[in-house]
């Protein structure tokens, strides 16, 4: 659109469900970035509106990682990775997803921090075990 929105991002900030099942099912590009280098995987971590259930962010994130959603990609202001997102916006849910299926716990935004160095700043004990 003219704001730079991919599709795929567009049905995830609106909740729908069944047009990301179908556009993931006929090939959507679960990598293409935004206008503002956000990928669909970031965008699903970083929904946090009221109306945004978690069961819907699981289901939307495991279909995109299981449809070959890049979970070590770099996306946004500062380049941080899905990992990082979500330990920012302390689902450790999420973190222990993208951690068990190989996010890369060692890479850095591009201002050299590591996912532990957000976890250490959020004072989340639990997601610092996921990452020593």
């Amino acid at each position: 659109n003219k704001k730079g929105e991919t599709l795929l991002n567009y049905a995830i900030k609106k909740n729908n469900i069944e047009l990301v099942k179908y556009l993931i099912e006929h090939g959507a590009n679960s990598n293409k970035k935004n206008k503002q280098g956000i990928t669909p995987l970031i965008c699903a971590i970083k929904k946090i509106d009221r109306s945004h259930s978690e069961s819907f962010k699981k289901a939307v994130i495991h279909m995109l990682v299981e449809h070959g959603a890049d979970i070590n990609n770099h996306g946004g202001k500062g380049g941080k990775t899905p990992l990082i997102y979500a330990i920012v916006y302390e689902n450790e849910d999420i973190v222990k997803y993208l951690i068990e299926n190989g996010s890369n716990i060692n890479k850095s935004d591009f201002n050299g921090k590591l996912p532990l160095d957000y976890a250490i700043e959020s004072q989340n004990k639990n997601i610092m075990k996921y990452l020593v």
